[in-house]
């Protein structure tokens, strides 16, 4: 085949990739599951209560971080649910006892979880878990990015709380860091049974050749 001919065929398929991006959200666990092949898995039960997590290898993550709810830097802590400081999940259980994952929900992270961001190892093509709360407040939202450019984003249909608290979505574009967090800021909420998924060969292979071109054409 001819450079040129080569050529044109990537562009073609750049083309196609764009005009069929899409995220896709999913409100339940199994639906979510079933729309993946190989997902990687972090339940947090295997860490210590109080311990202070940068990074989460079982799920592909290289780096975390987060900011509370007044936009304060703040830390990423595996907790046992009865250590919490407060009764966030009004009695109820997480999705996996005994532990969550948050921001820091002591009087001096600020309470109010904010946002965690997650950067990968790797493209990814999915991520999902279960909101850890009691009394949601607001919808719960997932925005994707690549190379700091936002490739797309979903939002819950409604409030997440224990037990039906799953969210997840799934994208045609990988993404390289993942944003969670409440659309009410003042909400304290964490996760569990944390979902993602590294996109089989060929799809890195494709996805990796159209950003190549894309960044010929400028």
């Amino acid at each position: 085949m001819s450079l040129k001919l080569c050529t044109a065929t990537v562009a073609v398929l750049f083309a196609v990739a764009l005009a069929s991006a899409d995220v896709v959200a999913f409100e339940d666990e199994a639906s979510f599951l079933g729309a993946l092949s190989a997902p990687l898995h972090e339940n947090f039960d295997a860490y210590t209560s109080g311990q202070l997590i940068s990074s989460l290898p079982a799920v592909n993550v290289s780096g975390v971080s987060g900011i509370n709810h007044q936009g304060s830097a703040v830390s990423q802590y595996v907790t046992a649910q009865v250590d919490l400081p407060f009764p966030m999940l009004g009695g109820l259980d997480t999705s996996s006892l005994p532990n969550l994952f948050s921001n820091d929900l002591s009087p001096q992270g600020g309470y109010g979880t904010g946002k965690i961001t997650f950067d990968f190892a790797s493209g990814m093509n999915a991520i999902g878990f279960y909101v850890a709360d009691g009394s949601p407040l607001n919808t719960f939202r997932i925005d994707l990015y690549d190379g700091g450019v936002m490739v797309g984003t979903a939002d819950s249909a409604g409030p997440k709380m224990l037990p039906d608290s799953f969210f997840g979505v799934t994208s045609t574009v990988l993404f390289d860091s993942a944003t969670i967090g409440s659309n009410q800021n003042t909400d304290s909420w964490g996760i569990d049974d944390l979902y993602t998924q590294v996109p089989e060969p060929g799809t890195a292979a494709l996805a990796g050749l159209l950003a190549l071109f894309a960044l010929r054409r400028r």
